[in-house]
């Protein structure tokens, strides 16, 4: 199954880092996490959200699509995206809900994973995007 998905890094003792945001493809959430945050440093990984890409689907379609819309915040030949998760995580949901609309849900319906119950985070959105803010503060 494939999956895309943002999240961000973070620091363990919850000190400031860059807000930046990734968005990525991949067919395993649990490994692809694991790889994104396996060296032995206080800077951490985490999955925010993810979603089921459909069959009738191409995962790198739909990660051409944020590359296009929001490519004035990506970084050159990376996907990481200079924008804030609750901007970017709001974006992304209205782009989605858009052409869910203009397909009539038929061909474009992305299902959100719940990452919490799989273990992915205990926080919700709102609470990592209000722990965000407290460190630019």
């Amino acid at each position: 199954m494939d999956w895309i998905y943002i999240g961000e890094y973070y620091h363990i003792k919850e000190k400031e880092i860059p807000l930046d945001c990734k968005f990525g493809v991949t067919n395993d959430l649990s490994s692809r996490e694991y790889s994104l945050s396996r060296t032995k440093s206080p800077i951490n990984y985490r999955m925010v959200k993810a979603w089921r890409v459909p069959d009738n689907m191409k995962r790198e379609d739909i990660e051409n699509l944020i590359s296009i819309v929001f490519s004035e915040q990506k970084y050159d030949g990376y996907e990481w995206y200079d924008i804030d998760l609750e901007t970017f995580y709001d974006k992304i949901i209205s782009i989605f809900d858009q052409l869910k609309r203009m397909t009539g849900g038929d061909y474009f319906n992305l299902e959100e994973e719940d990452l919490i119950s799989k273990g992915y985070t205990d926080e919700t959105i709102e609470e990592i995007i209000e722990k965000r803010a407290t460190y630019t503060n």
